[in-house]
């Protein structure tokens, strides 16, 4: 399944979270969510990186069986799915001002699940806005780049991967300048060729 999804759509990004939060699949969701984390990434695009967010927040919802299990869970996931439809609607006629309404909208919803059946105080759409951020600022991207992407602040951020252990780990992800060596490297082509 995961290498034959390489590039995705935002509406193609909708429509699996549909299918997926449909059936409670924790891992195809967060497969999803990294392909989006991805795109919004690689195009600097806010909007992917909202509905990654969003994604996040659902996510750690139906992983956890007494909140997915429960009748307020159901009613929450019926209007979850309507408003993510509706969105798929608005994106289609080109109104993005709608769509984002309606990703916001879902936000909300999200937000007040967590609220109502969560047992903890941490507010999981703004948890996964720090923790993308971190993601984000690991690929590559500035801490400034990051923050802004995830719209969370650079401070925010900061104090985040200060706690974690992310500045100890080998990088995953080169910076540009090594993938270009790399690919020098990978071509043949060495310091002394450019004279």
């Amino acid at each position: 399944m995961e290498d034959e999804i390489k590039f995705l759509s935002l509406p193609d990004v909708i429509k699996y979270t549909i299918v997926y939060l449909d059936k409670k699949d924790y891992e195809s969701l967060h497969m999803i969510e990294n392909r989006a984390l991805e795109q919004a990434i690689t195009d600097y695009n806010k909007d992917f990186s909202e509905v990654c967010v969003m994604i996040y927040g659902l996510r750690k919802l139906i992983s956890k069986k007494h909140i997915f299990e429960t009748e307020e869970w159901t009613a929450y996931q019926k209007r979850i799915i309507e408003n993510l439809n509706l969105s798929l609607t608005n994106y289609r006629d080109e109104d993005l001002s709608k769509f984002n309404n309606f990703i916001k909208d879902t936000m909300a919803i999200i937000k007040d699940a967590d609220r109502k059946l969560g047992r903890y105080v941490s507010v999981v759409i703004e948890d996964g806005r720090i923790k993308l951020a971190s993601t984000a600022y690991a690929y590559g991207l500035s801490a400034a780049q990051a923050s802004d992407l995830l719209s969370i602040s650079k401070k925010q951020l900061m104090a985040y991967v200060g706690i974690t252990k992310m500045p100890d780990e080998d990088k995953q992800f080169k910076s540009i300048g090594e993938r270009v060596h790399l690919l020098d490297v990978m071509s043949g082509v060495n310091a002394g060729d450019n004279k």
